[in-house]
């Protein structure tokens, strides 16, 4: 799995501060653990009005595919925390099974 996708889920008072291509550190739970860099690559542009949120999908390249799909994240938001789990993207070189 050579690029993951991790979905987050943030709070609306976050809402017009991210662009797309922009950059977000994030960290996988241990024990694979480290920092990697994602990209921004979808923001919603709906609010969920129940919870008070919005999605952000962030694109995070996996080359040597240390990173297992599914294993929960933290994004790094100034002030907040966030907590996702990557999801499979498949490269050129993959099928979705």
């Amino acid at each position: 799995m050579d690029e993951l996708h991790v979905e987050l889920v943030v709070p609306v008072e976050f809402y017009g501060r991210f662009t797309l291509g922009q950059t977000l550190k994030v960290f996988p739970q241990k024990p694979i653990g480290g920092e990697y860099a994602g990209k921004i690559i979808v923001i919603d542009p709906v609010v969920d009005a129940g919870s008070g949120t919005f999605g952000i999908r962030v694109l995070l390249a996996n080359p040597e595919n240390k990173i297992p799909a599914g294993i929960r994240c933290t994004v790094d938001l100034k002030k907040k925390k966030l907590v996702g789990a990557p999801e499979v993207h498949p490269s050129k070189n993959q099928t979705m099974v």
